[in-house]
């Protein structure tokens, strides 16, 4: 049975919430059973909704948001609801996470094991892998050259979303409709990033470098 994650503190200062976030009774299994950490994004990352960047804090399940799925080699979007999203780790406990500045100017922060679209391949990265030769995508489908990803300790809570809920068998091995917009780019939900390497997701990942 799936187990839940402690949950962020909701205490006043340093890492409180702007809106505490909920989630559905899910068929999760742990993360950890399958080799992934799965604590992806910081309370203020912008996600892509049909109208609207919105901050993830900010969103609960059944909210719209914007799904990819991947048509020819290009990311087609379309509305959909949300079914997961869940506040993790306490809001002063000290997390590893990857910070990636690219060209443009804007900045993603994520854990280490978020998965980002890899232009051109169509494949799927970990934050942690990335090379500064990798373009990543955004979403009117353009290439983002990256300036530099370095790894920073960050104390507050984390938030995981996901497109659809799932337990390990009933996930086809297809990431059509678990690819989001967070900060501008083109990543996976909470659900690709829980199966990552599992041989379901095997296809769909691009070798480190």
């Amino acid at each position: 049975m799936w187990r839940r994650r402690a949950r962020g503190s909701a205490r006043r200062g340093a890492g409180r919430l702007p809106r505490r976030t909920t989630h559905r009774s899910l068929p999760f299994e742990p993360a950890s059973r399958f080799g992934s950490r799965a604590i992806t994004f910081l309370p203020h990352t912008l996600i892509a909704t049909p109208t609207a960047q919105r901050e993830v804090a900010n969103l609960v399940p059944d909210d719209p948001i914007l799904a990819g799925s991947l048509v020819g080699g290009v990311v087609s979007w379309s509305p959909r609801t949300l079914q997961y999203a869940e506040v993790v780790s306490d809001a002063y406990s000290p997390s590893p996470m990857i910070r990636i500045v690219h060209a443009e100017g804007l900045v993603l922060t994520v854990s280490p094991d978020q998965l980002l679209l890899i232009a051109g391949l169509g494949r799927l990265k970990r934050a942690d892998h990335l090379a500064g030769s990798d373009r990543l995508v955004t979403q009117a489908g353009g290439e983002a050259t990256i300036a530099r990803v370095e790894p920073v300790t960050l104390n507050g809570p984390l938030i995981d979303i996901a497109t659809a809920h799932m337990a390990y068998d009933a996930f086809s091995g297809q990431i059509d409709t678990h690819l989001i917009v967070a900060g501008g780019l083109v990543v996976g939900d909470y659900v690709l990033q829980t199966f990552q390497a599992t041989d379901k997701m095997h296809d769909h990942m691009a070798r480190r470098a």
